[in-house]
């Protein structure tokens, strides 16, 4: 059984990942791989937890419920104060923008609804630091 290897690199959002496709002899699909650029590794969230993300951006608790989503996620942060320059942004799963959002209150939420199953990107931003999840669409 001979194994065959193609990759390609995602060149939106400056090379955030690459994907590898692993194939049997017969040409079937046997493994994907994602790996993370060594940039957004390092900001990513660690959390795991299928129904709550959680982290922490300019001094706001972060989380991000439910995940994975059929039609809605939210962003809930507290200790958030109007003085902050906070921005959520959406990506599809090849690095396009689908929707940017300035947060102006504690909640905030994407719908989803219109979007295919797959998995998203949801990044929050400000001057300082950025950190990233995967947002998984039912």
């Amino acid at each position: 059984m001979a194994t065959f290897i193609l990759c390609f690199a995602k060149n939106a959002m400056s090379q955030m990942y690459t994907v590898s496709f692993a194939y049997d002899a017969n040409g079937n699909r046997i493994s994907r791989t994602i790996r993370m650029s060594e940039y957004y590794r390092g900001v990513s969230s660690d959390t795991t937890s299928a129904e709550c993300l959680t982290d922490n951006i300019s001094n706001c608790d972060v989380s991000i419920f439910p995940n994975p989503a059929k039609e809605r996620v939210s962003l809930k942060l507290a200790s958030y104060k109007d003085d902050k320059k906070i921005t959520a942004t959406l990506y599809s799963p090849v690095g396009i923008r689908i929707e940017r959002k300035e947060i102006c209150s504690d909640m905030t939420s994407f719908d989803l609804s219109a979007l295919s199953s797959g998995t998203y990107i949801l990044e929050l931003s400000d001057f300082n630091e950025k950190r990233i999840w995967k947002i998984i669409k039912e």
